[in-house]
């Protein structure tokens, strides 16, 4: 708009280079015009306007600027009516994102309190339940109000919290392009992580082909290297006839 004053190739260009949904928004515009829905791209913006003048004046009124910078005669002033459309929707925007702000200290306490506390207070307050209910909590109840109850109400309440969040804006798509030309670490993550998981899983392995069991004059049991000073690689131990280690632990623990 500054150097070409064209409304309908402004909104074309910010319809190419911003992200949806606002991109999604602006061909919309252009898509009422083609099928005779509307007969210029004025009434078609105008229509597309009135969903935001409720939810965002701002938007409504920075879009109003631009139109009318279209009928100044001077260049100068159709520049200062693009530079107040500009400072109207950065002003707008900051209003919003400061009382966003100073609304959601209450909301984040909350949702500390639900993902965190009570998560702690659970491990502590579950084990007396069990004792005062003589065994009617059982370890899949922990494992459904862990795993699937909490998840789902942090998630719920937190998805809440950011759908009140002022609008925004859009990235420019050619910021993106940039960024996947460049190095992509996911496979170098994935690597890094799938190591150090078959590490993790490898002495469950063991116990499972082959249970380690005690060996004569050795510290460590059998299928566990023996590293001296440091003791033994995969830790097993046997107590009482019964060998204890990743595995049996494990198994211990959710046969209680």
């Amino acid at each position: 708009m500054r150097h070409t004053s064209n409304l309908e190739h402004a909104i074309k260009f910010a319809a190419q280079h911003i992200d949806a949904p606002l991109s999604l928004d602006l061909r919309k515009i252009f898509w009422d015009m083609e099928t005779r829905k509307f007969s210029t791209i004025k009434e078609s913006l105008d229509n597309y306007l009135e969903s935001w003048r409720h939810y965002n004046l701002e938007f409504v009124t920075s879009f109003h600027l631009i139109e009318s910078s279209l009928y100044e005669p001077s260049d100068s002033r159709r520049l200062d009516l693009l530079d107040k459309s500009l400072s109207v929707i950065l002003e707008g925007t900051y209003e919003k994102m400061l009382h966003y702000a100073q609304e959601i200290k209450s909301p984040i306490t909350t949702l500390h309190m639900l993902g965190v506390i009570l998560p702690i207070l659970g491990l502590v307050i579950f084990p007396l339940l069990g004792a005062f209910l003589q065994g009617l909590v059982k370890w899949y109840h922990l494992a459904f109000i862990y795993n699937i109850v909490l998840p789902l109400m942090v998630y719920i309440f937190g998805m809440n919290i950011l759908s009140r969040r002022p609008t925004g804006y859009g990235n420019s798509k050619i910021i993106n392009s940039v960024y996947e030309r460049g190095f992509n670490p996911f496979w170098l993550c994935f690597m890094i992580a799938s190591f150090f998981i078959i590490i993790g899983l490898f002495p469950l392995v063991i116990n499972i082909l082959n249970p380690p069991s005690a060996v004569d004059g050795s510290a460590c049991l059998s299928n566990d290297i023996d590293l001296g000073k440091l003791g033994c690689f995969f830790g097993f131990i046997n107590f009482q006839n019964s060998v204890y280690g990743p595995l049996p632990s494990f198994h211990q623990l959710f046969s209680s």
